[in-house]
């Protein structure tokens, strides 16, 4: 049977690390591997969710925010899910470059204006209007987070 070996193979990998690094050594290493893992699977729904928020907030679809042309719809929308990604998720910037396919200097002037606005005092009524949007998504999405029952 396939998973006969596979259970050898993994027992036996397992049994090396032991006698390497000791048992309390080889259990830290897996549950820290599988924390990684599981917290890379929530962190990529989430960022999901998020990228579908920001599109129905926006009236985008998420194929033109993903790979679309410029528009005004998209790229706000773009940058309100760099800033969240962000400040939400704690991405860093490679981990935002690597999920939306853009180069580094087009996502740092992105959050650099949602946090202009967040902080700003005078804001017009565009701005206003895109930080309500913006104030509704994050809303959402904490509330998600706490309650992951919530359906999309």
């Amino acid at each position: 049977m396939p998973s006969d070996t596979l259970a050898k193979q993994l027992f036996k990998e397992i049994s090396k690390s032991c006698d390497k690094y000791g048992l309390k050594k080889t259990v830290t290493i897996l549950k820290t591997a599988n924390s990684k893992s599981d917290f890379k699977l929530k962190s990529d729904k989430i960022c999901t969710l998020i990228a579908k928020k920001v599109c129905r907030e926006f009236d985008v679809s998420l194929e033109c925010l993903m790979q679309g042309r410029s528009l005004h719809e998209r790229t706000q929308a773009l940058h309100v899910c760099y800033y969240l990604f962000k400040e939400i998720l704690g991405l860093d910037i490679d981990e935002i470059v690597q999920w939306f396919k853009k180069s580094r200097p087009s996502i740092y002037p992105g959050i650099r204006h949602i946090k202009h606005i967040k902080q700003s005092a005078k804001l017009v009524p565009d701005e206003k209007s895109l930080l309500l949007k913006i104030n509704t998504i994050e809303a959402y999405i904490t509330e998600f987070i706490e309650k992951p029952t919530i359906n999309e």
